[in-house]
């Protein structure tokens, strides 16, 4: 018989993409009997919950559930609270999955007994999407690894986890605004295997599309990193994506007092510009090490470490 599997969907004012992810969760080719949707408004104020009901009148294996939590990671486990699946999905409110997303994650899920968990590929955005989508897309971690390949974490908008294994892990850490997949991901790394597969694309709507947006949401994403960092065993994982930023964010503050005092004619021009130097250098060297390739690519990727950097490093200061 196949697996029952609950698919846990967090959702926050996602009004824009929350019908057409439920509608890419109706179409998949798995025995409706086999699966149920578990949809977890967290009090949302717009017409989330609205619509969740009007599918919920179609979809006879959805289930509306209202989370008063504070974080992400509490709000999919409130979802998990009432799940009776045998395997675990998770699904972010603006994620469209392909039709064959639970069949295809099944079959890696079920190759290997030590295999806990399978996460697919982010789609790529067309050609006609804004730039700070394009290039952050071909910059993040997903990025990264090409194939079905194992690796240390994999991010939260989709996911498909053995409940045994996500039990023994602990579940998503509710005390973590951010950082609660890596979270999990290292837990689940010291007892399982994880798998990323490009196989298959998930389509997430919600993708950043201004420099603005970039920002805030790097801003918000930086929240737990020093969290994550205190209570995890893989300090040597991330201690770059925790120090670095509020380095940068240092330097690039004493770079502006610098230019300020050799305006005057106090500090020597020299000082100045090597500050200079080390605050464009960093971005273009974290650039480089993604092997990018063009001369406005390479521009474009390093003004988004810029804001990232930037960005992350306030995140830290003023968690």
């Amino acid at each position: 018989m196949t697996p029952f599997i609950s698919i846990i969907i967090p959702a926050k004012n996602e009004e824009r993409f929350v019908g057409r992810c439920l509608e890419g969760v109706a179409r998949l080719n798995y025995d409706p009997g086999r699966f149920e949707v578990i949809f977890v408004d967290n009090n949302s104020t717009d017409e989330t919950l609205k619509i969740a009901q009007e599918k919920a009148k179609k979809m006879c294996n959805l289930k509306i559930v209202i989370s008063d939590a504070a974080t992400i990671a509490g709000v999919r486990m409130d979802g998990f609270s009432v799940a009776r699946g045998d395997i675990l999905g998770f699904l972010d409110g603006d994620c469209i999955p392909p039709v064959n997303w639970l069949v295809q994650g099944l079959e890696i899920l079920e190759s290997r007994r030590e295999i806990s968990c399978v996460g697919f590929v982010d789609s790529t955005p067309d050609e006609a999407a804004p730039w700070v989508e394009r290039t952050w897309h071909m910059m993040s971690s997903g990025s990264r690894w090409d194939g079905t390949v194992e690796v240390p974490w994999l991010s939260s908008f989709n996911l498909l986890i053995k409940r045994n294994f996500f039990e023994r892990a602990g579940g998503f850490d509710r005390s973590l605004q951010t950082c609660e997949d890596a979270d999990l991901g290292f837990k689940l790394n010291e007892i399982s295997r994880l798998i990323f597969s490009s196989g298959m694309s998930v389509t997430h709507l919600g993708n950043v599309k201004s420099v603005a947006e970039f920002f805030h949401k790097e801003l918000w994403r930086g929240k737990s990193n020093l969290a994550h960092f205190i209570k995890t065993n893989k300090k040597k994982q991330v201690f770059m994506s925790v120090f670095v930023p509020p380095l940068y964010l240092a330097i690039t503050l004493i770079c502006l007092v610098a230019s300020l005092i050799a305006a005057t004619g106090r500090l020597p021009n020299e000082y100045a510009m090597l500050l200079w130097l080390m605050v464009l250098g960093i971005p273009i060297l974290l650039t480089a090490r993604k092997k990018v390739r063009g001369f406005w690519m390479i521009i474009k990727s390093a003004a988004l470490y810029t804001v990232y950097l930037i960005a992350r490093g306030m995140a830290i200061v003023n968690r």
